[in-house]
Order: C-alpha cells, then sequence, then structure tokens
C-alpha cells in the first residue's frame, strides 16, 4: 500500500473542521440573535393591542349616545316581535272560537250538524235558508194551478219519495227554470217549492261566488255543489239566472268563460252523481239570453205570464184571505169577505156570459175589481190591495188627531185624550170603493200595466168624446125627424 492511501492529507481534515467550526459559530449566533427577536415581536404586538384598546375605549366614551340608541333599537325590536306573537296568537285563538260558534248556529239554524272543509264553505253557508223558516207555501200563490200541479208531479214528488225515482226513466229532474214578465210571482213560487218539498235553500247571487282574484270563483262554485250535496235535498235558486249564465260569447273575460263552464259541469258533467237530489231552479225574464248549454240543462221551463181575469181574481182572494186571518173577519167589508169565500170563481166563458146580463148577476166586488186591473201582475195587486187597505186606516187617525185636537187634548207631541168609543170603533173595514180610489190615480209599477191603463184610458176617452159628441148632435136629429 502506498503513503498517499494510508494517511490522508493534512489539508483536507483542516479544512473540513474549518468548516464545522463556522456552521457552530452561525447556529450559535443565530440562537443568540433569534431570543431578542422573539421578544420584541410580543413587545411590538402587545404594544398594537394596547393602542387598540385604547382607541376603542376612546371611541365608545365618544359615541356613547349611538350605542345607547343600538341598545335602544335593539330592545325596540324584541318587544315588538312578541307583542306581534302574542296578538297573532290570540287572533288564532279568537278565529278558531269564531269558527267553532259559526259551526255551532249554523248547526242549530238547520237542525242537524254539517261538516265544513273550508272557507268557501263557510261564505256559502251564509246564503242557505232553512225551509222551516220559509213562510210561503203553495196555497198563498193563486192563478198559477197548472204549473203548481207540474211540480207537484216532477219536482216535489221525487224530493220527498227520492227511493222510487232511482231507475234510468225515474229521476229527480236537475233543472228547472220560470221565465216570464216581471212581478208574476217567479220568486214566490220558487220559495214556496222549497217549502213544500222539505229542500234546503241556497240563494246563488254574484257578490257571493264572484271574486277578484283569479280562481278564487271557481273554486267557491265548487264548494256550492259539494255543500249541496251535503245538504240533500236542496235547491239552489239563481234569481236573474241571465245575469250568471248568460250567452258565452269572445268579447267576455275569460274568467266568466271558467265560471259558466265550472258550474255546468259541475251541474251535469262527467263526475256528476245521477243520483243526486240537488235541482237547480233560475228565473229570469230574458229567457232567450241564456246560453244554449244552460237553457239545454233547464229540462223542465215554465211560463209564468201575466195572469187573466180569472188569475187575476184568484190572486186577489189569495191577498184578502191571507189579510183577513192577519187583521180579522171585521177589517173587510162584508160584501168583499162573502166574495173572497166564494166557492170557484166562473170560467172565462161564464164571465163573459154574466157580462151580457150584467143587470141580472148577482154583485161579485172581487170581480169587478179584477176587471178593472187588466195587465195587472201579481205584484201589482198586491201593491193595490197594500195602497186600498192603508185609507181607511189613514183616515181614521186623521179623525182621531183632528178630535183630540178639538178637545185640546194634543200637548207636546202627544195625542192626548181621544173619544174612546172612536177607539173602540177602529177603522172603517176594506170595501170595493177604496179600490177603486186607488185606481183612479195609481200608476202601476210593472210597464205591461202602465200600457194597459194608458190603452183603457184612451179608449175611454174616445168613448167620451163620442159620447159628448151624440149628445151634441141630438137637437138637431130631433129637429130633422120633427121637420120631416
Amino acid at each position: 500500500m502506498s503513503e498517499s492511501d494510508g494517511k490522508r492529507p493534512v489539508w483536507l481534515g483542516f479544512g473540513r473542521r474549518k468548516q464545522r467550526q463556522e456552521r457552530e459559530r452561525e447556529q450559535t449566533s443565530a440562537q443568540i440573535i433569534g431570543k431578542p427577536r422573539r421578544q420584541k415581536f410580543w413587545e411590538d404586538t402587545g404594544r398594537v393591542l394596547k393602542q387598540a384598546a385604547s382607541i376603542a375605549m376612546d371611541t365608545a366614551i365618544q359615541n356613547k349616545s349611538v350605542v345607547i340608541e343600538l341598545a335602544y333599537m335593539g330592545c325596540s325590536l324584541l318587544g315588538s316581535f312578541l307583542i306581534l306573537r302574542w296578538a297573532l296568537t290570540r287572533n288564532d285563538t279568537s278565529l278558531r272560537a269564531k269558527t267553532r260558534a259559526q259551526k255551532k248556529e249554523i248547526a242549530k239554524r238547520y237542525g242537524r250538524k254539517i261538516e265544513l272543509e273550508n272557507e268557501f264553505e263557510q261564505m256559502v253557508a251564509r246564503e242557505i235558508t232553512n225551509p222551516d223558516n220559509i213562510d210561503c207555501t203553495l196555497s198563498d200563490i193563486g192563478g198559477l194551478d197548472d204549473i203548481i200541479e207540474d211540480l207537484q208531479r216532477n219536482v216535489i214528488t221525487p224530493m220527498l219519495q227520492p227511493k222510487h225515482f232511482r231507475t234510468s226513466l225515474l229521476r229527480q229532474k236537475r233543472g228547472v227554470l220560470l221565465y216570464g214578465p216581471p212581478g208574476t210571482g217567479k220568486t214566490m213560487l220558487a220559495k214556496a217549492l222549497a217549502k213544500e218539498s222539505h229542500a234546503c235553500f241556497i240563494v246563488i247571487k254574484a257578490s257571493t261566488i264572484l271574486s277578484k282574484w283569479y280562481g278564487e270563483t271557481n273554486k267557491m262554485i265548487s264548494a256550492i255543489w259539494t255543500l249541496a250535496y251535503k245538504l240533500q235535498p236542496t235547491i239552489l235558486f239563481i234569481d236573474e239566472v241571465d245575469a250568471l249564465l248568460g250567452s258565452r260569447n269572445s268579447s267576455e273575460h275569460e274568467a266568466t268563460t271558467a265560471m259558466k263552464t265550472e258550474f255546468m259541469q259541475l251541474w251535469e258533467g262527467f263526475e256528476t252523481d245521477p243520483e243526486s237530489n240537488v235541482v237547480v231552479l233560475g228565473a229570469t225574464n230574458k229567457k232567450y239570453s241564456l246560453d244554449d248549454a244552460v237553457l239545454r240543462r233547464f229540462s223542465l221551463q215554465y211560463e209564468v205570464g201575466l195572469p187573466s181575469l180569472a188569475q187575476r181574481e184568484e190572486i186577489l182572494r189569495s191577498i184578502l184571505k191571507k189579510y183577513s186571518m192577519e187583521d180579522g173577519a171585521h177589517g173587510i167589508d162584508s160584501d168583499l169577505l162573502d166574495s173572497i169565500y166564494a166557492d170557484a170563481i166562473a170560467s172565462n166563458d161564464d164571465a163573459k156570459n154574466n157580462a151580457r146580463n150584467n143587470r141580472n148577476r148577482k154583485p161579485h166586488p172581487l170581480r169587478d175589481i179584477a176587471e178593472k186591473t187588466e195587465g195587472f201582475s201579481g205584484s201589482d195587486l198586491k201593491e193595490l190591495a197594500s195602497q186600498a187597505a192603508s185609507i181607511p186606516v189613514h183616515k181614521y187617525l186623521s179623525e182621531a188627531h183632528s178630535l183630540a185636537l178639538a178637545n185640546g187634548g194634543l200637548t207636546n207631541g202627544s195625542s192626548g185624550n181621544v173619544n174612546a168609543a172612536l177607539l173602540q170603533q177602529g177603522p172603517d173595514p176594506l170595501a170595493k170603493v177604496h179600490f177603486e180610489q186607488v185606481l183612479e190615480h195609481m200608476v202601476p209599477p210593472s210597464r205591461a200595466a202602465q200600457m194597459a191603463t194608458a190603452r183603457k184610458n184612451s179608449n175611454g176617452g174616445r168613448q167620451a168624446s163620442r159620447e159628448a159628441l151624440m149628445m151634441s148632435l141630438e137637437p138637431l136629429i130631433d129637429s130633422l125627424a120633427r121637420n120631416t
């Protein structure tokens, strides 16, 4: 082995030792220098934090009012939240209590418990009339015997005996339409129909079903039919049906068209229960304004026209008979009372024959009044009877007032002492003369009666002028006869 292999050069070891020493020196100096740097960092950090805290305290002191306002606002919001929560809770409780009270009132009014599923049925329930609360019967309607007989057979009997009308041919009619001039008793006939059939009476009005919110009208119509099925037998009455179910056209709003379509689908559509005991009853004086699909669903249609002479006499008899039962028989003149409770009225042919033998016939005041009221509707005749009945009452009150003034008993608006005999006597009984006094100046409410009255007055004027002309020509005719 050579010398170079056995020994390392001295200069090589010295260099490595020198490098190692420099590294140790650098590490020692780094340790000596690093400790003051860390202390300086924490000192600087603490100083910055102290300055920040000092600035925050100075700011809080300077803006103390802002802090107070923020705290006050927070407390106010919290208090408002608690009050609102309490009010909503209380309102919800009162609403539930109100709903329960409404259900109890509805059940008491209809005599049975009704489950109302939503707010729409609650709104419809306010328009329901219990048949027991209707004071109009078919016997109160005069002059419509043929229509009443047909309604008895096709509507009232199926409602009272539904088990016998479950076949394909024998079923309850789905719709009944009453049309004719105003004041002929269509609404009165509808109420009497509900009374006789013991059916719940739901009046459908525009204010009930129409809504400003799109789609709620259809929900209201659906609620009407669901409630009608729960209460059946039920009559859905639509007065002036042409206003709600008139002809569909392109100019009307789409919501109106959707309402009509919804009603007709539920009335007689795909999901309609064929064994349901629900009838739609409509009244109108504009039959041909109805939509064709609506007319088709009114399977029974009756024209309630202006009453004839015999019908007017029957209507007057019905009105005065009810008045005699309310006020007593002494309130009507004996001749008029006998005419009211006569057996059967004469037919038109008999009336014509009696008119020819006017001198020999027995006085019949009720028929005389009916002859003078040509063109009058049922409501016109009722108004005539009302005004006639008020004449003796006003006369009695006027005489009592005059007598009190004559006796000096009227002081400070009081009637004073009135003659006891006058008080016991009371008003004069209603007589034919009172009807004649009203007819002299009365303007009938209906247009048909006004036209008939004007025509009668014009004919009477021509007759009077003809008689006056003949009277003026009588002297000339006599002189000519003498000369010849």
